[in-house]
């Protein structure tokens, strides 16, 4: 199609940016869901290494527990020094969670003397053992062997506490009281606390503390690799993910800046064109004009100017109506737009005048493409719905002359026109006073009626 689509918008590109910014919107939400997700995976790890850490820590107190109360025990049976008594009861306090826990309970303690405890290990909240170990996440086999560990550990109390009232000379009756008095026995105190018995009862509290240390060793361990698993793959796949989204990114601005580049590019053509035929406009010929007609002057090649007018347009409009008016403009642009080269310059001026600038052709080449012209459209009429419109133009002729400037050609063949009008229209007149013969001979005009389309390079603007 000769004319040109002034469409600024192009559906295809269009299409393709829509489904790029679908896409890194995807990939945003999809890379934003990663490294949420890559964030909470770690916050899991630190949870299960948390939970493992105080988990065992509460199993090795009920251990370390156990020992502290053997060892008191004995060391108050053996030595009868009652400051040995009153640690033995102070652990069991902690432990029941009737006195407050010193703060680092866990690291060293007891080895301390009295000053260097209250120094390094003030008091904390009262928490029992038993109540410290529900708040953590153990299974139920777990929480039951700790449970059991404590129960037999308070079964070795009561060895102990019927060692205690040995020393003192109290002993147990059938009701499980300590009612009988006797004469202390050291002895005996001494064989219930190192007798096999007591020793028995030592491993109950240890094995199922043992049990336990490896179930939940074993259940941390895989917990804890399910998660770094989950993790090394989120960190593998998010760096991709960023770099495709970054990759649709960079392709989206890429395409967004190719549209607005072909969007200037066709604003700008369509500033020079003429919205209704298509054509160049004044403004186009104006600028492109001075420069063909520079270039002829420099280098001393023909150059032609023919101005065309519609004759009697008002008539027309007023007949058929501006709808009519504008396919008769659209029609003689697009037959003139037919018989011309592409080196020429075809524009319309305004209104229903137009102008052709004519490369490297002769006077006599100008007239009888003139002619050939005005013959033509007078012999074609224009096609509006059921009717034919039939229209005449008249058109003004000039050519190059080395004093002349491109304002005074164009003055010229606008005066040519002027004269072609006054003539009575539908004809051609020069503006070197020689005018076209109206009674050329056929041959003749077979041989002028066209330019030769000798191939000379379009100007672009």
């Amino acid at each position: 199609m000769w004319m040109v689509d002034t469409g600024l918008s192009e559906k295809p590109k269009r299409i393709w940016l829509s489904a790029l910014g679908i896409l890194s919107t995807m990939l945003t939400v999809l890379s934003g869901w990663l490294l949420i997700e890559l964030f909470s995976t770690t916050g899991a790890i630190k949870d299960l290494e948390h939970n493992r850490y105080y988990m065992t820590l509460r199993a090795d107190e009920l251990r370390q527990s156990g020992d502290d109360l053997t060892r008191f025990a004995r060391q108050y049976i053996v030595t009868g020094d009652v400051r040995f008594l009153e640690n033995y009861r102070k652990v069991l306090a902690i432990r029941n969670g009737t006195q407050p826990r010193p703060n680092n309970y866990h690291a060293v303690y007891w080895d301390l003397s009295p000053k260097q405890r209250a120094v390094l290990h003030a008091d904390g909240p009262s928490e029992s053992l038993s109540d410290a170990m529900r708040t953590l996440p153990y299974t139920e086999t777990e929480l039951a062997l700790l449970t059991h560990s404590e129960r037999n550990s308070n079964e070795l109390v009561n060895i102990e506490v019927m060692a205690f009232n040995a020393l003192k000379g109290k002993f147990i009756d059938d009701n499980g009281d300590y009612t009988i008095d006797r004469s202390p026995d050291p002895e005996f105190a001494k064989q219930l606390l190192f007798s096999d018995v007591y020793a028995d009862y030592k491993g109950k509290i240890m094995v199922p503390i043992g049990s336990f240390l490896i179930l939940v060793t074993e259940r941390m361990h895989k917990e804890i690799a399910l998660q770094e698993m989950k993790k090394n793959t989120i960190a593998a796949w998010l760096p991709a993910t960023l770099l495709i989204n970054l990759t649709f990114f960079l392709v989206t601005i890429h395409l967004s800046r190719r549209q607005l580049q072909d969007y200037h590019d066709k604003l700008k053509e369509s500033s020079l064109r003429d919205a209704l035929t298509g054509i160049h406009n004044r403004r186009f010929l104006m600028i492109n004009g001075r420069h063909l007609f520079e270039v002829a002057k420099r280098y001393d090649k023909a150059f032609g100017i023919i101005m065309i007018d519609i004759d009697q347009f008002k008539k027309v409009n007023d007949r058929y109506g501006h709808p009519a008016g504008d396919t008769v403009l659209k029609h003689m642009s697009k037959y003139v737009h037919g018989n011309i080269r592409a080196a020429d310059i075809f524009a319309r001026i305004g209104g229903e005048e137009f102008v052709i600038l004519l490369n490297e052709a002769s006077y006599d080449d100008c007239l009888a493409f003139a002619e050939s012209l005005r013959k033509g459209l007078s012999e074609a009429p224009c096609k509006f719905g059921d009717q034919n419109i039939s229209y005449t133009v008249s058109i003004g002729v000039t050519t190059f002359r080395h004093q002349a400037t491109f304002e005074d050609i164009f003055k010229e063949v606008d005066d040519a026109l002027y004269r072609a009008k006054r003539d009575g229209r539908n004809c051609v007149r020069s503006a070197h006073g020689l005018d076209a013969e109206m009674d050329v001979k056929d041959d003749h005009a077979n041989n002028k009626n066209k330019i030769e389309k000798n191939a000379i390079p379009p100007l672009r603007f």
